[in-house]
């Protein structure tokens, strides 16, 4: 018997997994969602601190851990550190994160995006000129696929992030963030690392700080050229989608 725990992002829910669920449907017996203390509805995020986060995440794992025989982690942004944590303390069947959140603020990212648009415009221009219509329609396909995601990440931060708790949410962020960094040990389990170059909050260089504790010969690290911080969210996500799959359908 098989159960896979997902642990999303900060201020997010369980719907930062929805596009993968028809593909965690068919290789697991359960499917264990976590909110976190402060994330749901009806919760406050006064809820959300440092010792309500990892008491629900302990007792969660335990009782998945009394009944399935295996259990796989996949954890998004914050909650990508969280299972990073968790799979250095813990045994885990494979792991997988997403943008782990390890290292947070990524000061690189608008002039990876500036020169990413810059770059896409003059493929429209060259297509034009030479009449090119298969790199027109890529060129153009990237640009409305990269403007989709801002606008989706712009009407995130402004539903979730502007809000009169934020401050103290994000200082309780903070505070998971520097736990599961301080006590993270080697991670055994196989893992995957997933990262999208143009990924607005978390640097190229976080992933590469968890993969310094992976273990494990079975250790990916891949970067999406065209994926932003919402990766399995993202309108371009059928790559990362196969991805996974391939990676946790291999015995």
């Amino acid at each position: 018997m098989k159960a896979a725990l997902l642990l999303h992002g900060f201020l997010s829910n369980k719907n930062d997994f929805n596009n993968l669920l028809p593909v965690l449907e068919k290789y697991y017996d359960h499917i264990e969602a976590i909110t976190f203390p402060g994330h749901s509805a009806d919760d406050s995020y006064d809820d959300f601190t440092l010792e309500n986060t990892f008491e629900h995440l302990h007792s969660v794992y335990e009782q998945l851990h009394l009944k399935y025989e295996r259990i796989d982690v996949i954890g998004y942004s914050m909650g990508g550190a969280i299972a990073s944590y968790l799979a250095s303390k813990n045994h885990v069947g494979k792991l997988i994160l997403l943008a782990p959140a390890n290292k947070y603020i990524n000061v690189r990212m608008p002039f990876t995006k500036i020169k990413a648009y810059v770059s896409a415009f003059q493929d429209l221009r060259i297509a034009d000129k030479t009449y090119d219509q298969d790199l027109k329609k890529e060129s153009r396909e990237f640009l409305d696929n990269l403007k989709t995601d801002d606008s989706t990440s712009i009407s995130i931060l402004f539903s979730r992030f502007f809000h009169k708790y934020i401050y103290k949410a994000y200082r309780t962020f903070r505070k998971v963030i520097k736990h599961c960094n301080a006590n993270l040990g080697e991670i055994t389990a196989p893992t995957y690392l997933a990262w999208g170059q143009f990924d607005q909050l978390v640097p190229e260089k976080s992933i590469h700080f968890v993969r310094e504790r992976c273990v494990n010969e079975n250790t990916i690290v891949k970067i999406y050229p065209f994926s932003t911080h919402l990766l399995l969210n993202s309108k371009d996500n059928e790559e990362l989608i196969a991805d996974l799959e391939q990676f946790i359908k291999e015995k």
